[in-house]
């Protein structure tokens, strides 16, 4: 039997319970979206977006830090020891030698020649020459103060790279580099602007033998040293012969170029107390580069292909660190 017994009609006065029920679950939901709605414009009213789009974020207050300043350490190196570094440290010379006593001063006397101060002190003409830049034999006259070193040589002035050992293989191969340090009482290597002594080669012989010779002994000199030929002063002498007549060296030493110019041909000689001899004008050559020649040693010989001055002749020059000296003043017999 139905629910309802009558018609299916419910009894009057009859209320759905259904109905009830529906009409709480909409207030309840109204609730709830009411409260939503609080909740969301709650937030918005009081967090910090809620003050607008262009609110200022608050930014933290820097902090100042003090920085301790770093202490400043004061060098302890004292100026004598900066002073002493640029100066090359001492070392120990091992040499025979003893240094040599101050150059003796002499005054020229009337009469005195090159050649006779150079005999009384045994030393030789061209050690006088080199340690008192003599250039023309018209400057020594009486009264004029020499200084002449104890035994033959010349000075030379240390330039940088220098050492003593290449000074001496190159001026005194008899020597080493402690020789010539210990002979200029140095304890030290050598610095640009040393003024230091060389000794000659056999410079305990007299002076005699250290001496240069005349390239052509039977020859004429035709021009002196500083005469003017073709519109320019000579540096040298010019000593004319006859066709074929050797020409030798003036003094020991090796050959260190076979030169070319008006002249004609030539050789050139580091002697061994370290001057340059040289000769031009030569027919034939009877040496090579780098050969040792002693001295009247033939090194060639004049003839008629080679004759700038007109004749056959040599010119003979005499060089002392790169300045051309008056043969006269080193050759007893020109």
């Amino acid at each position: 039997m139905s629910r309802y017994s009558y018609d299916d009609m419910p009894p009057e006065g009859y209320k759905e319970r259904g109905g009830i029920k529906k009409g709480s679950s909409l207030i309840i939901a109204f609730i709830g979206v009411l409260i939503t709605l609080i909740a969301i414009l709650l937030y918005l009213m009081f967090s910090p977006q809620g003050e607008g789009k262009e609110a200022e974020v608050s930014q933290p207050e820097p902090v100042e830090v003090d920085i301790a300043e770093p202490d400043i350490i004061e060098s302890e190196i004292s100026t004598e020891e900066t002073a002493a570094e640029a100066i090359p440290a001492k070392r120990e010379i091992v040499s025979d030698y003893k240094p040599l006593g101050s150059p003796s001063e002499y005054i020229v006397k009337e009469g005195d020649t090159l050649s006779s101060i150079a005999s009384e002190f045994s030393v030789s003409v061209g050690t006088i020459i080199a340690c008192n830049s003599i250039t023309d034999i018209k400057d020594v006259v009486p009264g004029l103060c020499l200084l002449i070193p104890e035994i033959s040589g010349s000075y030379y002035i240390a330039v940088s790279g220098d050492t003593a050992d290449a000074i001496a293989l190159h001026r005194n191969p008899s020597l080493t580099g402690d020789d010539i340090l210990a002979l200029n009482g140095l304890d030290r290597d050598l610095q640009a602007g040393d003024r230091i002594f060389i000794p000659s080669l056999g410079s305990n012989l007299s002076s005699g033998d250290n001496r240069f010779e005349s390239p052509l002994p039977d020859g004429e000199v035709i021009y002196n040293y500083l005469d003017v030929y073709a519109g320019k002063a000579l540096t040298g002498v010019v000593i004319s012969g006859l066709p074929g007549s050797a020409v030798t060296a003036s003094a020991s030493g090796h050959v260190v170029d076979l030169p070319m110019d008006d002249y004609g041909k030539g050789v050139k000689i580091l002697n061994d107390d370290g001057y340059y001899t040289v000769y031009e004008g030569l027919e034939i050559i009877f040496v090579k580069q780098a050969d040792k020649v002693e001295k009247g040693q033939p090194i060639g010989s004049i003839g008629t292909s080679q004759m700038y001055f007109g004749t056959p002749a040599v010119f003979f020059q005499i060089e002392q660190e790169g300045v051309a000296i008056d043969p006269a003043l080193m050759v007893e017999d020109l």
